[in-house]
């Protein structure tokens, strides 16, 4: 039986397997319910990810950014919601960083949707918690 509007069993796995060697640059930025709008901590995240880019050379790195959702709505539609979240960090990386800082650096962008929750999806304040981006790094060609 198929079930469009929930997350197979196994693209948890998959999906924490992805990131598992990686390492996670910043803690999560939030949304609001159905919102790609970013907030003032994706704003500080972004900061943070600039700063540690001006410290030393990461041309050797892949930065994705990873979009998550609460488990409100159907699981594809929280994908693809999760996917646009991701998308609407990488602009404003672009936009303040120095010119020449992002010139040998791989970004992904990559939704999640509802799959790992950092907080339970039964209370506002823990749906607003999933609702987020989080910024890895990892070395490119790493599978």
């Amino acid at each position: 039986m198929n079930f469009p509007n929930h997350v197979p069993l196994t693209f948890p796995h998959t999906a924490t397997q992805h990131l598992s060697a990686d390492c996670r640059v910043t803690g999560p930025g939030r949304f609001e319910t159905s919102s790609t709008r970013l907030d003032v901590r994706v704003e500080s995240d972004i900061q943070r990810l600039v700063d540690m880019l001006g410290q030393k050379d990461f041309s050797a790195r892949e930065i994705m950014l990873v979009g998550y959702s609460d488990s409100v709505g159907p699981a594809n539609s929280n994908e693809g919601l999760a996917q646009v979240r991701a998308h609407q960090v990488l602009p404003r990386i672009r936009e303040i960083v120095p010119d020449g800082l992002l010139d040998n650096l791989t970004f992904t962008t990559i939704g999640r949707g509802e799959v790992s929750p950092i907080a339970c999806n039964d209370a506002h304040d823990g749906r607003f918690a999933n609702r987020r981006v989080e910024i890895w790094m990892r070395s490119i060609g790493h599978s």
